[in-house]
Parts: structure tokens; C-alpha cells; sequence
């Protein structure tokens, strides 16, 4: 079990440490095992962007090419939601979070600006 190469970000949970990679989609490890999210056909989208924990211990994963994602990590990474995104292609996202009942995007950082999308 080796670690996957260009991991961008990781999410602690109880047991298990979700990573996200640039090009090779999500991994998990659990009790010192390392298990390809992609592999094993639980979410089978490879360029990711970022991933975020979302309410209820869920988590947001931005992909590259097809939008937006909430999954449930105890439930075989399950999608509960699924947004196109068309006007995120393109941009260099920063941050994902929630704000009350809306999905909050920072985009294109620069200091003393930002965009609303």
C-alpha cells in the first residue's frame, strides 16, 4: 500500500484520511491500508480540484470537467448531490464552503477583490 503521488489536500475523519490528488481522483486510508476511491469504482472522477468536508460529515469535491459533488464518505463515497457548474470551468477555485443554505465559491483570489458566482 504506498501513498498516491501530487496529493493536494486531506480530510481527517474518525478513522480514515480522505486524500484528493490532482490527476489520480481520491484516496483513502484506513488502518494504515490506502484504497484508490477510483479503483474501486466508488467515485470514478480522477481530476479533482479540491475537496472540502461538507455538513453531516459529507464531503464537497470540485472535479475539473464535471461540476460539483457532495459524496458520503461512510456510505461508499455516495453521491447525495451533483451540481453542473459550467461558469467554474476554467477558473482557479480556491476555497469551497457552506453559508447558511448556499454553496460559497472563492475564485480568481486577488487581494481586496473577489467573484460572486
Amino acid at each position: 500500500n504506498r501513498l498516491p503521488t501530487n496529493i493536494k489536500q486531506a480530510l481527517v475523519f474518525d478513522e480514515k484520511i480522505v486524500l484528493s490528488t490532482a490527476y489520480n481522483g481520491l484516496f483513502e486510508i484506513n488502518q494504515d491500508k490506502v484504497k484508490s476511491i477510483h479503483h474501486s469504482k466508488e467515485f470514478l472522477h480522477k481530476r479533482i480540484k479540491l475537496i472540502t468536508q461538507a455538513i453531516d460529515n459529507n464531503i464537497l469535491i470540485l472535479t475539473e470537467f464535471n461540476g460539483l459533488f457532495e459524496v458520503n464518505p461512510k456510505n461508499n463515497y455516495k453521491v447525495i448531490n451533483h451540481y453542473e457548474i459550467d461558469k467554474l470551468i476554467g477558473k482557479n477555485v480556491f476555497y469551497v464552503t457552506y453559508y447558511k443554505d448556499f454553496i460559497v465559491f472563492v475564485i480568481n483570489y486577488i487581494p481586496d477583490t473577489f467573484e460572486i458566482i
